[in-house]
């Protein structure tokens, strides 16, 4: 199993409500540039799924918070699969934001998506090395086969 792969954020002012905390689609932001952050490390640029003419799909997001994230808090947001389809086409992810300063987890965010084929418009099975990179990215506890 290769290494949790993570990404530090500082939140800005723009990533708070009005009760002066993150604002729950700042999660969603910060959970979104890190799974991409992962797709470019492994060479999946928006370049290259536009060439391979694919791309992710949402079909779920559930957010849960566990503790406060504060103006100039600084925080970890890791990714790791929860599930995956035989062929590759449905996945699931499952994301920890954690506060650098005393490392609490803050929130959870599991999200349920499919590669989607942006010229046929419908869900498809994703370029074989895709669907080596997905399998090779570090799973939950409760990994399931979708």
């Amino acid at each position: 199993m290769s290494e949790v792969f993570e990404q530090e954020f500082h939140i800005r002012w723009s990533d708070l409500d009005p009760n002066m905390h993150m604002r729950h689609t700042a999660y969603g932001d910060l959970g979104a540039a890190t799974r991409f952050a992962y797709l470019n490390s492994l060479g999946f640029t928006m370049k290259k799924f536009a060439e391979l003419k694919i791309g992710p799909i949402i079909f779920t997001e559930n957010l849960s918070y566990m503790a406060e994230v504060l103006p100039g808090d600084r925080v970890k947001v890791n990714v790791r699969i929860s599930g995956l389809s035989k062929a590759g086409h449905k996945w699931k992810m499952h994301q920890e934001f954690f506060r650098v300063s005393d490392g609490k987890l803050a929130a959870t965010l599991d999200i349920t998506g499919a590669w989607f084929d942006v010229v046929q418009r419908k869900v498809s099975k994703p370029p074989e090395i895709l669907h080596e990179k997905m399998e090779a990215l570090p799973k939950t506890d409760g990994f399931e086969l979708l």
